[in-house]
């Protein structure tokens, strides 16, 4: 692959990912973080800028960023947004609480579809505000949303839904009649809806649609309205450690509360942020379409493997590089600690709300996933469950 880089020794890094197991003969494959390297053109756009302004002071963002959000948003997104809509951010974890502290006041409800991404299970309470989780449901080899069992637990207290689009960790890539049920749903009980669209260019399903990815915001005029949309280049194209994401919040009054809700908060973003973030959306679509082709292979490894293991369920995977599998019948007592102790370390799902599964980052090199799925492979032939199961053949 001629725009992918492998050959990265991050044992010794200061990686968040790596760092975890200093010292051990364990591989991560828990946080989204990819084992590939940032895209050169992005790297060689941060060396330029410093070669010809050595100078890291404050800066705002430039009109070349805005054109290229505004540019991605309306090429890939098919929505035209206007500059003033666009509110640069850290990250998305600060939004998520920022958009909590925003909803209602101390003790009233945000309404969270679980399993989710951790952040979107604490944020609440840093709030003040209590976590409703919603709960999603098994559909063939995939997973929809429970609205029955939503309109059950949403009450005169809820106050806004951090939804996730594509989700994490359920790789789900929704429809449009999924995501017109969502708005129906807020709209119905007057809930602020907070839409995390972070990997919404790890597109694995080919749907061959125009736009290539509809966001929840743009399907009719009250989300519009009623939204905030978050996103950012750093999942895609693997630089979250550059912290450049950005909210879209085109109703005024929508934005202007969002900003009271954060003020003080925002620090100013780094100038090779902002280079990152206009270099990764003008020029890294050969290196994106490298990827998204290493991801769909890796994934047909992992299917692979998942097919000699009858005892762990997954799903289809439509979006993302994170696999959600179903352990339970493994008979383990500590599913996340017999992996480790297996060499190999996962995503706990009690973190993301359901202590049955574990998580699997399978954006990694094929040699060093080949690694991962025979140490898993390991596991599970030592597992209790497999171990019944060999002796009733």
């Amino acid at each position: 692959m001629q725009h992918l880089d492998f050959n990265l020794d991050r044992h010794l890094s200061p990686s968040l990912k790596w760092g975890k197991y200093r010292g051990q003969d364990i591989i991560p494959a828990w946080v989204a973080d990819m084992d590939i390297a940032s895209p050169a053109v992005v790297i060689e756009a941060m060396m330029e800028r410093l070669r010809q302004h050595p100078i890291m002071g404050y800066e705002r963002p430039s009109d070349g960023t805005y054109g290229a959000i505004q540019d991605y948003l309306q090429d890939f997104h098919g929505w035209t947004v206007e500059r003033e809509a666009i509110v640069f951010l850290p990250g998305l974890v600060p939004a998520i609480n920022w958009c909590c502290a925003m909803a209602g006041e101390a003790g009233d409800e945000i309404l969270v579809p679980s399993p989710i991404y951790p952040p979107f299970l604490s944020a609440p309470g840093n709030q003040s505000r209590a976590c409703i989780q919603l709960p999603h449901r098994r559909q063939g080899d995939g997973w929809e949303m429970d609205f029955e069992a939503w309109e059950s637990l949403v009450s005169p207290r809820s106050r806004a839904l951090l939804f996730c689009h594509p989700h994490n960790p359920l790789g789900r890539w929704w429809r449009d009649d999924e995501l017109s049920a969502v708005i129906e749903f807020c709209q119905r009980h007057d809930l602020l809806l907070v839409s995390d669209e972070i990997h919404c260019q790890l597109l694995l399903e080919d749907r061959q649609q125009q736009p290539a990815f509809r966001s929840t915001a743009t399907l009719s005029p009250w989300a519009r309205a009623h939204s905030i949309t978050l996103l950012a280049p750093s999942k895609t194209y693997n630089i979250p450690g550059m912290a450049c994401a950005y909210a879209v919040i085109e109703e005024p009054s929508l934005r202007s509360r969002f900003l009271r809700a954060c003020a003080g908060c925002i620090p100013e973003l780094t100038p090779l942020s902002y280079i990152a973030c206009e270099t990764a959306y003008r020029q890294g679509e050969p290196w994106r379409q490298e990827m998204l082709a290493l991801l769909r292979q890796n994934w047909q490894s992992v299917q692979a493997a998942l097919a000699g293991w009858p005892l762990i369920r997954s799903n289809l995977m439509e979006a993302t590089y994170l696999a959600w599998l179903d352990v339970r019948a493994l008979g383990l007592k500590r599913p996340h600690a017999s992996f480790e102790a297996g060499g190999v370390g996962l995503g706990d799902g009690k973190a993301f709300g359901d202590g049955d599964y574990l998580r699997l980052n399978f954006a990694t090199s094929p040699e060093r996933l080949a690694e991962i799925l025979s140490r898993m492979d390991r596991v599970i032939a030592d597992a209790p469950g497999h171990q019944r199961a060999s002796l009733s053949q």
